[in-house]
């Protein structure tokens, strides 16, 4: 039998009382803090970098697709855009410093109250109902008491440790798709370089194929054994330029010594990276590495078990839903869970539409889950996992929280279709 240390039971502080506790600032919990606050409802936000955003921020994805319609995505974009902090309209590029300080004002001036450096460690569960968090920082272990609890952790963890079903990877064995860093080079001279935004851009570079280069080197050992493919996306600022190449499987981002193990051999990787870039791309003879994000690129770890478990059929499908939250359409997008076979990239025939079901955990109730470990299965998350569709399902979290205080019912009595109308006045598109 392992060691054990019993801790002692203790009375912890309530720091604070509120409507809605948001457990996590990424794409989910922004999305839903801002639009529980917009609707009226008392909001704290607590998240554990020193930055709203998550992997549009902290992890550096700059890179954001056009795979939302509408409502406080659509929003963001055009104030970056008018501002000049993305290159392209809706689908990023973004400047992260520019983006970090967007997410702060929009935070603010919902009203949010914002937390930093503080982690979510443990839900407060009374009777089967969440009524608050446990939170670890500076300050010591505190509580704060809530209303409604939405999961924007990215893992659910609130909701496992909360006891709620939740699957892991894929259903055959449970692998994982793997992880990867994103680092930034300066030095470049943009007008030679080439932009190299899919798996399935294949763009000539002079010695050859973008992503034949990169097999190749990784054949001869030029490249880690992983690394087998080229992506390059460009900033606004003059010469700067955010590389996607590193690449790390069986990863189980809910592990410690995994996320540890990760960290330090995608930044092992980054030199050689680097030098194959200025080795084979255009305008890259003088390039070097700027940094490398804080945060771990994670694509997957737990899904809860919800009231609709989304499928892959209903995303190739393009399955609109009485209880829609919002439109969403980008590819089943799964990367090699051995980490050496490149990607699959299925494309939906047309926009899906995510259940409001899914964001509903079975077993627990004033709890609700934002971002990308909805109920889903794995070829479904590997669609709804990207940064502006994980902004929508937190919108329409946040906006369901409000409308279940308002109605002084529990989250997931909330009227679906009465929902999806209250979001459709948001902007949130919902096109036929």
């Amino acid at each position: 039998m392992a060691d054990v240390y019993r801790e002692e039971a203790r009375d912890l502080p309530v720091m604070a009382e509120t409507d809605v506790v948001v457990a996590g600032g990424g794409p989910g919990g922004l999305g839903a803090a801002i639009a529980a606050a917009r609707s009226g409802a008392q909001t704290i936000l607590v998240e554990s970098q020193g930055c709203l955003g998550g992997q549009a921020t902290a992890a550096l994805v700059v890179t954001w697709s056009s795979s939302w319609r509408g409502g406080l995505y659509g929003e963001i974009c055009a104030r970056l855009w008018k501002d000049g902090a993305i290159v392209k309209p809706t689908s990023g590029g973004t400047d992260v410093e520019t983006v970090k300080r967007l997410f702060d004002e929009l935070a603010l001036e919902a009203g949010v109250s914002l937390l930093f450096n503080a982690w979510a460690a443990m839900p407060i569960v009374e009777k089967g109902r969440a009524t608050g968090v446990i939170v670890e920082s500076k300050s010591g272990r505190q509580a704060i008491r809530a209303k409604r609890v939405v999961d924007a952790t990215g893992d659910v963890d609130l909701a496992a440790r909360a006891g709620c079903p939740f699957h892991k990877g894929r259903d055959k064995d449970g692998l994982l798709q793997p992880s990867s860093l994103m680092f930034r080079m300066g030095g470049v001279d943009k007008s030679q370089a080439v932009e190299v935004g899919s798996f399935e851009d294949n763009v000539e570079l002079g010695g050859g194929g973008a992503q034949d280069l990169a097999r190749a080197y990784s054949d001869r050992g030029e490249l880690p054994e992983f690394v087998r493919h080229t992506l390059v996306y460009f900033l606004p600022a003059t010469g700067e330029v955010m590389i996607n190449m590193t690449n790390i499987p069986h990863v189980d981002a809910t592990k410690l010594q995994d996320i540890s193990r990760a960290y330090i051999e995608l930044r092992r990787q980054i030199p050689a990276v680097a030098a194959f870039l200025r080795a084979e791309m255009p305008g890259f003879k003088d390039a070097y590495v700027v940094d490398s994000g804080w945060l771990l690129g994670v694509r997957e770890t737990r899904r809860i078990v919800g009231s609709y478990i989304l499928s892959k059929d209903d995303v190739m499908a393009g399955r609109r839903f009485e209880d829609g939250i919002g439109q969403a359409l980008f590819a089943v997008d799964i990367h090699d869970v051995a980490g050496d076979r490149g990607t699959s990239a299925e494309r939906p025939r047309r926009h899906y539409e995510i259940p409001y079901r899914c964001l509903v955990p079975e077993n627990i109730e004033n709890l609700l889950v934002a971002g990308r470990p909805i109920s889903a299965t794995h070829e479904a998350h590997a669609s709804l996992r990207v940064i502006p569709i994980c902004i929508g399902i937190g919108q329409a979290a946040g906006t369901a929280m409000a409308m279940s205080l308002e109605d002084h019912a529990a989250p997931r009595q909330v009227d679906g279709a009465g929902l999806k109308r209250r979001l459709a006045t948001m902007g949130v598109a919902f096109e036929d």
